[in-house]
């Protein structure tokens, strides 16, 4: 079985190739990766058994029959089956001190409490949590362990998280509420880390300080799901829907694993164990259903062995006409290397397994 990863190009360094058409048993289409990940290993492991990486952005699929097919602006691909492992990116606000490049992300400003919470920077200093829902206020609640204290800052007077997660966190001797107020802009402090936030309140335009080692926004996830165009189903927040207890979508044939059908947990290690589980699918999909890449490539060598067969004989039913070109007979043409093996193509995310044992 032959495995290919597409994953978005900024990924890797990118390996120029000439544009071919090529079937595939699974495609793995990797995530918009933001925070160091575990890649290069992964890829590695990857590439060991046999599967190649494009480092290309995925710009369409067409998943509405077998074999699938999924395009970049440099390939077209075909698959009978598809892994989808885009990921979800961290909403983040812009104000001055807020970038990467002249700012202060990565030196006191997250997206992850859970991820960057307990480091040594942030332990027995002032924190703040940008947001009102259950993500905020859960992400509050953590940093309680580590900062000396931590306040909520939310542009209302109320929050939108549940009144069970409301209750634990405005009853908490370290949270500090920072009601109708949103960061103008944020500074740094001698050693070039995040020194403090300028906090508007919206009510009466006054301007305050609020010194801090650490600001995490808390303000919801994005899935990268939009470039699937409504392919498989979503829910009301673009997070792919799966059958419960596995990584099945809408269309058979398609899982999706990591982020990209994971609002909850968001983690590194659960995004792995659902890409584990994807791979598993897609090996039992392709040994219940077979390929439908062979079966097409098998009728097209049919088809173009009655052909040769009656131009032996002299002609054929309709004389002087060639057979319409069929879809079967477009794919033998281009596996020039002898016929499709079965494959696997996985759409992006933190999972990068994608090779047979």
């Amino acid at each position: 079985m032959r495995a290919r990863t597409i994953e978005k190009r900024a990924a890797r360094a990118h390996k120029s190739q000439k544009p071919t058409l090529r079937p595939l048993d699974i495609i793995i289409l990797p995530p918009r990766t933001v925070r160091p990940s575990p890649l290069p290993i992964n890829s590695a492991q990857s590439e060991k058994f046999g599967t190649r990486i494009f480092s290309e952005t995925v710009t369409t699929v067409d998943l509405s029959r077998r074999p699938f097919t999924v395009k970049t602006a440099e390939r077209t691909a075909l698959a009978d089956t598809v892994i989808i492992a885009t990921g979800a990116v961290a909403r983040r606000l812009a104000f001055p001190g807020s970038g990467e490049a002249d700012g202060f992300w990565n030196k006191g400003i997250s997206a992850c409490a859970v991820c960057d919470g307990a480091t040594p920077m942030f332990r027995g200093a002032p924190l703040a949590v940008i947001g009102g829902g259950d993500t905020a206020m859960e992400e509050a609640l953590f940093l309680t362990k580590y900062g000396s204290e931590v306040h909520v800052i939310h542009r209302r007077g109320e929050l939108r998280a549940s009144r069970i997660m409301q209750a634990r966190a405005l009853a908490h001797p370290k949270i500090r509420m920072v009601w109708h107020s949103v960061v103008e802009a944020a500074y740094g402090n001698e050693k070039g880390k995040l020194g403090g936030v300028k906090v508007k309140h919206l009510e009466t335009g006054a301007v305050t300080d609020l010194p801090l080692a650490g600001l995490f926004f808390a303000i919801g996830h994005e899935p990268a799901s939009k470039f699937l165009g409504g392919a498989v189903a979503t829910d009301e927040d673009g997070y792919i829907v799966t059958k419960p207890g596995t990584v099945e979508t809408s269309v058979p044939g398609v899982f999706a694993a990591g982020d990209v059908q994971d609002k909850k947990w968001r983690q590194a290690i659960t995004a792995a164990g659902t890409g584990c589980m994807a791979a598993l699918s897609a090996e039992h999909f392709l040994t219940a259903h077979g390929s439908a890449l062979e079966a097409a490539v098998g009728a097209a060598d049919g088809l173009a062995a009655v052909t040769a067969a009656a131009k032996e004989k002299g002609g054929s039913d309709a004389p002087g006409k060639t057979p319409a070109p069929t879809p079967q007979s477009k794919v033998a043409k281009v596996e020039a290397h002898g016929s499709p093996a079965k494959v696997a193509a996985a759409v992006g995310g933190r999972t990068k397994l994608a090779g047979t044992h």
